[in-house]
């Protein structure tokens, strides 16, 4: 005779019959006892061959741990070239020789990366000579130019930064930073 399980009832085996006839708790109702049996309620070591698998244990913030940890393993991995590139970054500014000549009581907003400055400026030499003024070049007229862009050389990009409407600067930039070993016309 076989169950509704497929498993022969024998007789002599007294076990079989008392495990069948027994209440088991359900899986959707843990407290509760149920009449029907089912295979999944057996103990494992009684059928070897079928293992229960036991539920995946699954938070539910492990994904965004898991994406937490990959983007701290990139923020590690490219910390050393933010260092170096902040690093040289500083080191250029620090050449450039800022010396404030005249700066204006009230300052309302001091210029930053990308803000347009209308300026007047003289290029010397070291020696002294000068290369360019901006009066004489363009009829008088200061030029415009976007801060902190490259439209200028970068010497003078970083010492036109935090300056005030009105200030004036010398600003004393190393040939790395202007024109470099090749220079520029008589520069």
């Amino acid at each position: 005779m076989l169950s509704s399980f497929g498993i022969k009832k024998n007789p002599k085996l007294s076990i079989l019959p008392k495990l069948l006839s027994r209440r088991a708790p359900s899986r959707q109702n843990p407290g509760k006892n149920t009449s029907q049996i089912s295979p999944k309620t057996f103990p494992v070591g009684l059928f070897p061959w079928r293992r229960e698998k036991l539920p995946r244990k699954h938070t539910p913030h492990s994904s965004q741990r898991h994406n937490t940890m990959r983007k701290s393993l990139w923020l590690f991995a490219l910390l050393p070239l933010l260092t170096l590139r902040t690093f040289c970054a500083s080191a250029d500014e620090a050449e450039v020789k800022i010396d404030v000549v005249f700066r204006p009581l009230e300052c309302a907003q001091r210029s930053k990366k990308g803000d347009l400055m209308n300026v007047h400026y003289d290029g010397f030499l070291q020696d002294g000579t000068q290369f360019y003024c901006s009066r004489s070049d363009k009829a008088g007229h200061p030029q415009w130019m976007v801060v902190g862009v490259g439209q200028v050389i970068r010497g003078l990009d970083a010492g036109m930064l935090d300056m005030c409407a009105g200030e004036k600067r010398k600003i004393t930039v190393p040939p790395e930073l202007a024109f470099g070993t090749q220079g520029k016309g008589k520069v």
